[in-house]
């Protein structure tokens, strides 16, 4: 075996290390030159063959691919490890190919595409009651300029990227979507619904703070702060995405950085639904508001949490799972499945302010406002 850059590779096996995949290209190119296998070198740990399975860019006849190809997955700071120990005049190995797990676990289209239905038709129910939310809160007296309607256009798009992912190449199952925009699309849409949870969360902030509940926009004091965590989440994203786009996966994956913000915000999310969600509820009570509109705000609360939650475990357990084919499977459907939860009951509650008159009781007038902002 010889490195790829060794001039006569006729007759013998071919080795890259850390080469950028897609592979197709450069396998072609070994078999054009008289290579009679490839081994993939990759500083990586878990289990090979997910490279080997992604789409390429430029379109390859891959019936030419005629050769045994094999990656291998070895940490580069083992002492024993090929990379400090590759002899310039190349080595003696045997190889022998098998089947590729991830293929394996993506021959399994039953279970995708049964996840695909439930994600796509969850998804389809947030873009049909945001636009009927949307249509609401322009034809009421507040109008399109407020927080509600802003939530709820972030959540759409949120719910129209992972569309994108689930009803055309959902996970790279299908070898649809050519790479790296069909790793992108995965977590492209993270942003925006957390986003949206964050001017959610300042907009309770300033209802607490000033002591009344009603729909208004969030006061100056808090844009700052919300724009700067907004514009953390969006550039972290892009810059984590385009160095998944231009540079070889190493153990270092720069996807581990956007998961650890993605983790770190939806956690202060959830502790500041639980403070906001008590503190509300206990104004309600006090307000002596209806006890079903007290449960059902209840639930909904409840419902949401628990979807950032599921987040939070979720993305925390797929760090570990995410070089395995049924962990990253798994993983994502459920992570998908927890935003979608969330999704849904944000878009819901948004309801416009109804105008009431000066006699109506303070209770009715709290409870209205509060159905129109929670979640």
């Amino acid at each position: 075996m010889v490195r790829n850059t060794d001039t006569d590779v006729r007759g013998k096996i071919v080795c890259f290390i850390d080469s950028m995949a897609p592979y197709q290209d450069i396998v072609l190119q070994s078999v054009e030159r008289g290579a009679i296998a490839v081994l993939l070198y990759r500083n990586r740990h878990g289990v090979p063959g997910q490279s080997m399975y992604y789409k390429p860019t430029s379109s390859i006849d891959e019936n030419k691919l005629t050769i045994p190809v094999v990656e291998v997955f070895e940490i580069a700071s083992h002492k024993t490890s090929l990379f400090n120990n590759f002899p310039a005049t190349g080595l003696q190995v045997s190889i022998w190919p098998q089947d590729n797990p991830w293929k394996r676990a993506n021959d399994k289209a039953a279970y995708q595409v049964t996840w695909n239905v439930i994600l796509s038709g969850m998804q389809i129910a947030i873009i049909v009651v945001s636009i009927i939310r949307l249509n609401q809160w322009a034809l009421s007296d507040t109008g399109l300029l407020a927080i509600g309607p802003a939530c709820i256009i972030l959540e759409a798009i949120s719910a129209v990227l992972r569309s994108a992912c689930t009803f055309v190449d959902p996970f790279l199952s299908f070898r649809v979507i050519p790479m790296p925009a069909a790793d992108i699309i995965i977590t492209v849409h993270l942003p925006f619904q957390l986003s949206c949870g964050i001017l959610l969360t300042f907009y309770w902030a300033e209802t607490l703070t000033k002591n009344k509940i009603k729909a208004v926009p969030f006061v100056s004091e808090y844009k700052k702060t919300a724009f700067f965590v907004i514009a953390l989440l969006f550039g972290g994203e892009i810059a984590t995405s385009a160095a998944r786009a231009l540079t070889a996966i190493t153990v270092v994956n720069s996807v581990y950085f956007t998961l650890a913000l993605y983790v770190l915000v939806a956690g202060a999310l959830t502790v500041s639904y639980v403070i906001c969600a008590v503190q509300i509820r206990n104004r309600l009570s006090e307000s002596k508001a209806p006890r079903r509109s007290i449960r059902n705000l209840t639930i909904r609360l409840v419902l949401s949490t628990t979807g950032y939650v599921m987040f939070i475990i979720l993305t925390i357990l797929l760090i570990p799972y995410l070089a395995t084919p049924w962990g990253w499977k798994i993983c994502l459907n459920l992570i998908f499945f927890s935003t979608n939860i969330t999704g849904i009951l944000q878009v819901y509650s948004f309801v416009p302010p109804r105008a009431y008159s000066s006699h109506n009781s303070n209770s009715k007038r709290v409870l209205a406002t509060v159905s129109s902002s929670v979640l």
